[in-house]
């Protein structure tokens, strides 16, 4: 029990540091959320939408709409 709650706290931390790494590609780069979501380690886009809005509180795309970017 200790070691998969161990092994979901480093899976959450990774999570975590992907998104942190797609805000700032977000804010400084024109790549698409596509492409930010794959460099960023996600297979999924709609998967790292829902992490993102987990981690940040708002979607990839509100998140650059708020800090003025379009």
């Amino acid at each position: 029990a200790i070691r998969r709650q161990r092994q979901m706290c480093i899976e959450t931390d990774l999570i975590t540091i992907r998104i942190l790494e797609a805000g700032k590609l977000l804010l400084n780069t024109d790549l698409s959320i596509t492409e930010i979501a794959e460099k960023c380690g996600f297979d999924d886009s709609n998967y790292f939408g829902d992490s993102f809005k987990k981690v940040k509180g708002i979607s990839p795309r509100e998140y650059r709409k708020a800090n003025g970017i379009v």
